[in-house]
């Protein structure tokens, strides 16, 4: 339960702090460009260039926030739990049968030579 409780943690503490950044890039995104770099970028391009990362960014938290809830569902209802002991029980059959398999064909070709 306490390994639970540390992945939980870790993943809203990541969520948070990307949204913190996003926060922070929001809340500049209509900074004029900088005199050191004005003669490099052209204004109409600049403009363009923000409404298009605006629109990334929108779609971008959007993404964001449906990742994390369902992440947090599959992590609060047990999910990942359930996956790994019964893709491990696959993978274990699946390993012995083909341990079976080489075996059977090894044993004939020792017998038959």
């Amino acid at each position: 339960m306490i390994y639970v409780l540390i992945v939980v943690g870790l993943v809203c503490s990541s969520f948070l702090f990307s949204g913190f950044l996003n926060i922070l890039n929001y809340r500049h995104k209509d900074k004029p460009i900088p005199d050191l770099v004005s003669d490099i970028y052209d204004e109409k391009k600049y403009l363009k260039w923000k409404a298009y990362y605006m629109e990334n960014f929108r779609f971008s938290v959007f993404n964001q926030i449906i990742s994390f809830l369902v992440t947090m569902l599959l992590l609060l209802t047990g999910f990942f739990s359930f996956f790994r002991f019964n893709f491990k029980k696959l993978i274990f059959r699946s390993i012995h049968s083909i341990m079976d398999f080489h075996c059977i064909i090894y044993d004939y070709r020792f017998h038959y030579w």
